[in-house]
């Protein structure tokens, strides 16, 4: 008898940490070497020899996705059946009750095979290329001395790759939210800095997304003017910071629009289309108490006070 079954959500749930675990190493070192998060502008030859020495952490975080894509495919072919992932080399099977962890599974080479074969909703041919190179360049970092040049935001593209085909139940950035609220720092913190990291995490990964793969894989459009999010600004910890990334916008081009759209926490607010009066700030969408939600200057129109 077999028993310890996995089950589809518990591979699921593994691989999205996993997954997350890629994009915070990812993430850890590019706020390393950004000037705005330690203080220390980085000459051209200080930021190479910073990336050569993260060539190490880089490597982790890639076998990180390579096993975090493994777990997310096992978790779609256990929800058909997890028998199927068993190897059919009977010879090596246990002879006695065993733990579904004792029988060998099929090679992660199969994979897409195995899954494409029993599933209503296949991975397609892109997706599978894709698998089979990170899978290819993980095993070259295994088996041998690598010397490939890991950049970050190759991992960040994968992570983001990974993510929209097996972990899609949500946006990456509200994926981001949920594990940061289940995060050690949390513990620490109580959870009072995580919307200000998961922020400046996806004003980061912007950097080094081109305008297609920033709207396709975050919604966000690079040729349009962004804003400050009401609720994401409320959520903040503005005691430990008081420059936020503008991550919202507008649902239209339409000047008399007034929702915001915020692309972190996917929450929508009203807004107030009304000129901001400070020096040189050519915004005119202010929050519900007259923040320009670009400068953050403040707008609020106050009553006159009543002469005696």
């Amino acid at each position: 008898m077999i028993t310890e079954i996995p089950t589809a959500k518990e591979f699921h749930d593994a691989g999205v940490n996993l997954l997350y675990l890629a994009w915070d190493i990812a993430m850890d070192l590019l706020r390393g070497s950004d000037g705005k998060y330690t203080g220390a502008e980085l000459d051209e030859a200080m930021l190479e020899e910073y990336w050569q020495k993260s060539q190490i952490a880089l490597g982790n975080a890639l076998s990180l996705i390579q096993q975090s894509m493994e777990l997310g495919i096992k978790g779609r072919i256990t929800a058909i059946s997890p028998f199927i992932l068993i190897s059919t080399e009977h010879s090596k099977w246990p002879t006695i009750d065993a733990s579904f962890s004792d029988f060998r599974t099929i090679d992660a080479v199969d994979l897409t095979k195995v899954h494409n074969a029993v599933s209503t909703a296949p991975l397609d041919d892109t997706f599978r290329a894709f698998f089979d190179d990170i899978r290819r360049q993980r095993n070259k970092l295994m088996h041998s001395v690598p010397k490939d040049t890991f950049e970050p935001g190759t991992l960040i593209i994968s992570v983001l790759t990974a993510a929209e085909t097996l972990y899609n139940e949500m946006p990456w950035p509200e994926r981001c939210i949920q594990q940061e609220s289940q995060s050690r720092v949390s513990i620490i913190d109580g959870g009072e800095t995580e919307r200000n990291r998961v922020m400046n995490d996806i004003e980061l990964a912007l950097k080094y997304l081109k305008p297609a793969q920033a709207k396709r894989f975050l919604g966000f459009d690079k040729r349009r003017r962004a804003y400050l999010c009401p609720n994401c600004y409320a959520t903040a910890n503005r005691d430990y910071a008081d420059d936020f990334p503008l991550l919202a916008q507008l649902r239209t081009k339409e000047r008399s629009e007034t929702t915001l759209d915020c692309k972190v926490c996917g929450i929508s607010s009203v807004v107030e289309r009304r000129d901001c009066k400070a020096d040189e700030c050519k915004a005119n969408v202010l929050d519900d108490e007259g923040m320009c939600l670009f400068c953050q200057h403040d707008n609020f129109i106050r009553p006159a006070t009543p002469t005696v």
